[in-house]
């Protein structure tokens, strides 16, 4: 799967839908942002790492496109990253892991559990 990095804008990631091929673009405004093309239709995702560059990769999907629109998707991303920067000390990350229940994410002990159903 390609990965571009590119300025998001409603016609480009239509282009990107309309050819259908599997695509991730990453957004040059906003850090961790991407936009993700499959077969099942085209997201929006917010994707951070534990412990910096060599950490392994969370990600967040935000939303279907064009259902969230890309400013939506960006507010979201700053969200996410502010929450992240305040909350998650790397140092602390062994054995834990992200456990999400609608919009939250919460950080458990040992491996994740699913609160719904």
């Amino acid at each position: 799967m390609a990965i571009q990095k590119v300025r998001f804008n409603k016609t480009t990631l239509a282009n990107f839908v309309r050819d259908g091929d599997a695509i991730i673009v990453k957004d040059s405004i906003q850090k961790g942002l991407r936009f993700k093309v499959g077969a099942n239709g085209s997201v929006f995702q917010f994707e951070k790492r534990i412990s910096g560059r060599k950490g392994a990769p969370v990600t967040f999907t935000l939303g279907a496109f064009p259902a969230v629109g890309i400013d939506d998707a960006r507010q979201e991303a700053r969200r996410l990253e502010t929450l992240w920067a305040k909350s998650m000390p790397t140092s602390f990350m062994t054995g834990f892991a992200l456990c999400c229940y609608g919009r939250c994410v919460y950080l458990c002990r040992g491996s994740p559990v699913h609160l719904w159903g």
